[in-house]
Parts: structure tokens; sequence; C-alpha cells
């Protein structure tokens, strides 16, 4: 039990750790960042490399649908932890990559810290149902430029399927949001 316990306090040290060595650090070096996806097998995963002289970062990856990827880039560019989360646990369709090991996390921190550091990091998704979606990566290094991606799932015959099933679901939460904000 203490494993785990101690897994997820290193994580968030090290996270804190990194938001603060990138946010006096500018924007001067960023993360590189290299999609890997296998649109049959349905698997996409995400790896971040520091550049040379970075010492640290913290980046993510969420799969979303293609209609959503400009809102979901705009939440993530504005850095509001508060209204990212929001979106994350709110928008069903959004798929959050993960980072492996016994804690699963939604984001990676490489950095180059002594005997426990890596300067890269994977976030992974698998068995992604088939669907046209935007791949959204983001490091806080260059949060302001999200990276944009289209990538298909399943065979194109499922993936236009399942885009046409979101379409319409993306429609409700449209409809919903004005709704909430313009009254019924």
């Amino acid at each position: 039990m203490a494993a785990p316990q101690t897994a997820a306090r290193t994580a968030a040290v090290l996270g804190a750790a990194t938001a603060l060595t990138v946010a006096g650090a500018g924007a001067a070096m960023a993360t590189i960042t290299a999609p890997d996806i296998n649109g049959e097998a349905r698997t996409v995963s995400v790896s971040f490399t520091l550049e040379e002289g970075q010492s640290s970062d913290l980046c993510g990856a969420v799969l979303t649908p293609a209609a959503s990827a400009p809102r979901v880039a705009a939440e993530f560019a504005g850095g509001d932890l508060r209204a990212i989360f929001g979106l994350l646990a709110e928008d069903p369709n959004v798929i959050m990559l993960e980072s492996g090991g016994l804690v699963r996390l939604p984001f990676v921190t490489p950095n180059r810290l002594p005997l426990v550091g890596s300067p890269t990091g994977t976030v992974s998704a698998n068995d992604v149902r088939p669907d046209v979606y935007a791949l959204v990566s983001i490091c806080l290094s260059d949060r302001e430029n999200p990276e944009i991606r289209p990538v298909v799932m399943g065979n194109p015959l499922e993936a236009a399927q399942g885009s046409l099933e979101t379409g319409s679901a993306e429609l409700d939460i449209f409809v919903e949001d004005l709704l909430d904000e313009y009254g019924s």
C-alpha cells in the first residue's frame, strides 16, 4: 500500500518542481513531441523528449473528436487548471493518454534529475474506440502552442461511423451548454 502512495507523492513533487522550473524558463526551448499512432490496433502514444540544455518539463496529450480540438487546445493553452480538469471530467469524448507504471497519470515529467530522472516520457491509450480524432499534445514549456494532429482509429468505415455518433454527442453537449448559458 505504501508503494503506490510513495509513487503518487513522488510524481506530485516532480510535477510541482517541473512546473516551477518551467515557469521561469520561458519559451526558448520546447520539448520534442513524437506521436506513434496505430489506427488498426487502436493504440496511440506520444513520447516527449527534452531538448539539449532543457532541465525539465510537464507534458500530456488527449484524443478528442476533431470538431472539439480547437476548444480543447484553447483550454490547455490557457493554463487554467480548473477549466482543464473540468473539461477532462465533463466531456466523455475526450480520452486522456496516460503514463504507465504503478500509478497511471495523465502527464509525464521528463527531467534530468540525477539517479531518478529521464529526459523522455511517454503517455498512451489502448483500445481506442473507432473514430476520427484530433491528438492534442502540450507541454508547459510551450503551452501557448499545443500540437494538433488528425488521427483515424479503426478502419475508415468504422471511423466514419464513430465520427457520426460522436458528432451527434458533441451537438448535444453544445446545445446543453447554450441552454445553461442562456436559460431554457
